[in-house]
């Protein structure tokens, strides 16, 4: 799978992964197959003369030729899929690094999770097929991580499933000379 020499690897491995089965090579000839979305003519995505700029999906999806569920509309479904999870989970944990840093005040965790859950930017990127859903979870867990060590001291448990999460794991060049 081509891709762009500054993305790291491990930030588009699971995506690949989720999308390796379906052909995107022939992106023209299955779109002519009718096996990708149509592009949405009514989005102004990008365009500053545009009057108004609140239709933001790229593509239309439409059941005329049988279920939009196969091939490359499957792979931008399954890949918008994942991304909610990422952002779910990010909420929780959220949620658990209040708690971890305010353990006596669950409402405040409760509070935080709800203002990063209901933040329109946050939910837009969700819901988006993006690279900023894993290392906004990857920064929420590396801070929770840091807070455990902080108050309950390190252990190599602990360094272990920082070195995991870190970001210098994450943004190691994936073009390194082999």
């Amino acid at each position: 799978m081509p891709r762009p020499a500054t993305l790291p690897t491990r930030r588009i491995a699971t995506p690949a992964l989720l999308c390796d089965r379906f052909d995107s090579h022939h992106l023209d000839e299955q779109r002519e197959l009718n096996d990708t979305p149509a592009p949405n003519p009514y989005a102004r995505i990008g365009d500053p003369r545009a009057q108004s700029n609140d239709n933001r999906n790229a593509f239309l999806h439409t059941f005329d030729n049988g279920s939009p569920f196969q091939g490359a509309a499957l792979a931008v479904h399954l890949l918008r899929l994942y991304s909610l999870v990422l952002g779910a989970v990010t909420i929780v944990l959220t949620y658990t690094l209040a708690r971890e840093i305010l353990p006596e005040r669950p409402l405040i965790a409760l509070g935080a999770a709800a203002f990063v859950a209901f933040l329109p930017q946050f939910i837009f990127i969700t819901a988006a097929i993006s690279n900023d859903n894993l290392a906004t979870l990857l920064t929420v867990a590396t801070l929770w991580q840091l807070i455990r060590i902080m108050r309950r001291g390190l252990t190599q448990t602990r360094t272990a499933i920082l070195d995991c999460w870190s970001a210098r794991r994450y943004s190691q060049n994936s073009t390194r000379s082999r």
